[in-house]
């Protein structure tokens, strides 16, 4: 564990997520799809898998809320500088 918490793995387009979403945390699905290249039903699916995983969570409403990193999360990607 690092400082206390366990290190959930994540893939490398996961932590590309996790990278933007805690650098600009009110980013959309379909800005974060442009900005990674990659459709927005895969954003939606690695969303909704790293909410499972429990390193992201959504505050707020879909139009107006933000992401935040758990702690966990931030670990991850933390884990790989």
């Amino acid at each position: 564990p690092i400082s206390g918490v366990d290190l959930i793995p994540v893939t490398d387009l996961e932590r590309r997520i996790l990278v933007l979403l805690h650098d600009r945390p009110t980013l959309t699905g379909r800005k974060l799809a442009e900005d990674l290249g990659i459709g927005r039903g895969t954003v939606k699916e690695y969303l909704r898998r790293l909410k499972a995983k429990g390193v992201l969570v959504r505050e707020g409403s879909t139009r107006t809320g933000r992401w935040r990193l758990t702690e966990a999360g931030r670990a991850a990607i933390d884990h790989d500088e």
